[in-house]
């Protein structure tokens, strides 16, 4: 039985360890920008807009805005401790039409005194730019000067509201929520038990 206490013993250490090793300090949420309320022109005209996934060709683009101090770089005066990148989707404005474009983007958890920001890749420059934007009840809205790749970024507290433990993924880090991890550990370390219980009970009778 000795033997079954510390192996079981051992077994909670090494999986402990292994979720700790996915649990970083920073808030994992992405995947919230979905869709817009409305997107105009220039000059006030409706115009159909397409937000989707990144395409191949922004690879090392999205790479560049991951690293470290990428934002507070970029933002300047603008950047407050614990921004965070909650998203990067690509924006397709569909037929001709004059901009710069103004769309107000769905974000869940964001207020009107949640501090955003928007970065607009420049494709030409080959470099993020920030652009003009302003937040309110669930929404972001940006003014983009074409269509093409755009990031979204709030301060810590509005990414701990939009964070709903969904064990999403972090794109400024890649990394999975250690709320995922846990329960499956936990689970791993009940079933074994059980199974040595089992061993040692029918050990014992024998």
């Amino acid at each position: 039985m000795k033997r079954i206490v510390a192996f079981l013993c051992t077994l909670v250490l090494t999986l402990g360890m292994t979720a700790t090793l996915y649990a970083k300090p920073s808030i994992k949420v992405s995947g919230i920008v979905t869709e817009a309320t409305e997107a105009t022109d220039a000059n006030g005209n409706p115009v159909e807009i397409i937000i989707c996934d990144a395409s191949e060709q922004y690879k090392d683009a999205i790479e560049d805005i991951k690293k470290e101090g990428a934002l507070k770089e970029i933002l300047g005066d603008d950047y407050e401790d614990g921004m965070q990148l909650v998203d990067i989707k690509q924006v397709k404005v569909i037929g001709e039409v004059e901009y710069p474009v103004t769309i107000t983007f769905v974000v869940p958890g964001v207020t009107k005194n949640s501090k955003v920001a928007v970065l607009y890749y420049d494709e030409s420059a080959g470099k993020w730019i920030l652009v003009e934007c302003r937040a309110g009840d669930g929404t972001i809205t940006a003014v983009l000067p074409n269509q093409g790749l755009v990031a979204f970024v709030v301060d810590q507290k509005t990414a701990e509201s939009v964070n709903n433990g969904s064990g999403t993924q972090n794109p400024s880090t890649g990394d999975t929520d250690a709320a995922d991890i846990l329960p499956t550990v936990l689970v791993a370390v009940l079933a074994l038990t059980g199974i040595c219980m089992i061993f040692y009970a029918r050990k014992k009778k024998a």
